[in-house]
């Protein structure tokens, strides 16, 4: 995880809980963290990835119905804005790529 994303979940914490949906297997150092759902990405081919990684998105934010989802990159700021309509809450997109 990038620090930037690292230092944007570390103040979202102070607000509420936070609820980290990535591909890595492990978040180490991190106890600000206080759910981690990792996604194993079991298909080949991109679509199907970026797939696997949206249903999972999703699924973790119904199951725990957020107040702010944050995309930290223009990967994920499509299932970003997408889980945040489902659910009703604020979305936060982290632009940095583009400035």
């Amino acid at each position: 995880m990038r620090a930037r994303a690292r230092r944007m979940l570390q103040v979202l914490s102070k607000i509420g809980r936070s609820t980290l949906v990535d591909t890595s297997s492990t978040v180490t150092s991190m106890p600000f963290v206080a759910r981690h759902v990792p996604v194993k990405i079991r298909r080949h081919g991109k679509i199907a990835r970026h797939l696997e990684l949206w249903r999972a998105t999703i699924a973790a934010a119904l199951a725990t119905r957020p107040t702010i989802v944050v995309a930290s990159n223009y990967f994920s700021a499509f299932i970003g804005w997408l889980t945040a309509r489902v659910t009703g809450a604020r979305f936060i997109y982290d632009a940095h790529e583009l400035v």
